[in-house]
């Protein structure tokens, strides 16, 4: 049976993607995700809403969807493929 997210969990998620990106990043996935790259913390919240329940499944989804960290997952999964241990 699969974890269910808490709606604070999921809104967490949520907070803390923003804010790594927000603050730590280039603001390329932002723009990727198709919102500026200095989008509001209170845009980002609205951009993954159900109504009033963050949807982080859909963020998640799109940040490993993103180039860089789809390449580095394909990265890792053909690692693991070879037997590399890290």
């Amino acid at each position: 049976m699969a974890d269910v997210l808490t709606p604070q969990e999921a809104e967490n998620i949520l907070l803390s993607l923003w804010d790594d990106e927000a603050n730590d990043g280039t603001g390329e996935w932002f723009k990727w995700i198709g919102l500026p790259p200095d989008v509001s913390w209170g845009a980002f919240r609205v951009h993954y809403g159900k109504g009033s329940v963050a949807d982080a499944d859909a963020a998640l989804n799109d940040l490993c969807s993103y180039p860089p960290i789809a390449a580095r997952v394909a990265e890792i999964k053909a690692e693991q493929g070879r037997g590399a241990v890290h």
